[in-house]
């Protein structure tokens, strides 16, 4: 659940015990309800799908090519998308990118 959040795991457990307790608060202090905790995590979802709809919109060409040419667009394309939201929409390993 962690690496789909994007977070660490010992953060989620943090996250979690806090919540037991009764402790799970906001930056500014105030208590979190899961009502604005399920609403932060759509729309933190919403912008991820956005962005890799823009990526596929821009380089849906490049699937028909081999791995070389997707990471050429990556390369060409990562001061507007993220790298690693671009690898996870062209199918490619952001290792083999780096």
């Amino acid at each position: 659940m962690a690496k789909s959040l994007g977070i660490s795991s010992q953060t989620l457990h943090n996250w979690v015990k806090a919540d037991a307790a009764g402790r799970l608060c906001d930056v500014a202090g105030k208590t979190i309800s899961a009502d604005q905790m399920e609403i932060a995590r759509v729309k933190a979802e919403l912008a991820r799908t956005r962005t890799e709809r823009d990526i596929l919109k821009k380089g849906g060409g490049v699937f028909c090519e081999g791995v070389a040419v997707r990471y050429a667009f990556i390369e060409r394309h990562r001061k507007v998308w993220p790298v690693a939201a671009q690898c996870r929409a062209l199918n490619v390993n952001a290792s083999g990118f780096h």
